[in-house]
């Protein structure tokens, strides 16, 4: 797993230097973002479709959205050392 962050990583860093360069950095900047959108998009049609079709996936989308407010329900004052929010 560490091999293949580096290796994203790299590639994630060389790529954005040849995009800044062709594109400019507000042109770079854009171009992440259109990507970043697309990305988003088609993974919310994933998880509207699929469970459909597949009731375990369903149930996994459930335990996933449950834990994911549960977790952003929690305090943090371990984590930041604030006294609370």
């Amino acid at each position: 797993m560490i091999a293949l962050g580096g290796v994203i990583g790299t590639g994630l860093f060389l790529s954005s230097g040849y995009t800044i360069s062709q594109a400019g950095p507000l042109g770079a900047v854009i171009s992440y973002l259109v990507g970043a959108v697309v990305v988003y998009l088609v993974m919310l049609s994933l998880l509207a479709s699929l469970p459909r079709r597949c009731r375990l996936l369903a149930h996994l989308v459930r335990m996933l959205r449950n834990l994911s407010l549960r977790l952003r329900d929690l305090p943090l004052r371990g984590f930041t050392g604030c006294a609370g929010r």
